[in-house]
């Protein structure tokens, strides 16, 4: 399509992707694709904050409990109940690091899954130290 360049960003295979496309004639931002994982989703707002680790739980996500951590280029999905990871990958240190506040913001991250299920807002939660 002549007038239009696409900008577009891959990274960890394929699991993140956000596709914009401007119009050089008019230099607006015709449209932007993201995908679910991305934090820029609607609806998928950030609790916590640590160590350059994002996490994020989603308000229209599927069980078990659980919260998105973001690291880098790499993300996961994390069960609440155990700190395991689900899907996706971290790196050793930050999965560690993810899994021990896991272990201790356990009661609070219920309490905010629960908030998100309610389509209520979500509660910051304390970073690990």
């Amino acid at each position: 399509m002549p007038g239009v360049h696409k900008a577009v960003h891959r990274s960890g295979g394929g699991n993140r992707f956000c596709g914009i496309k401007v119009n050089s004639r008019n230099p607006v931002i015709a449209s932007v694709r993201l995908s679910r994982y991305h934090p820029l989703y609607l609806g998928m707002p950030r609790v916590s904050e640590f160590y350059g680790i994002a996490v994020y739980i989603y308000y229209r996500d599927h069980n078990p409990p659980h919260f998105h951590a973001i690291y880098g280029e790499s993300e996961a999905i994390i069960e609440i109940s155990t700190g395991g990871i689900l899907e996706g990958q971290l790196p050793r240190r930050a999965a560690k690091l993810v899994a021990e506040w896991c272990e201790i913001q356990r009661d609070a991250l219920l309490a905010d899954w629960a908030l998100a299920q309610a389509q209520q807002p979500l509660l910051p939660i304390e970073p690990l130290d």
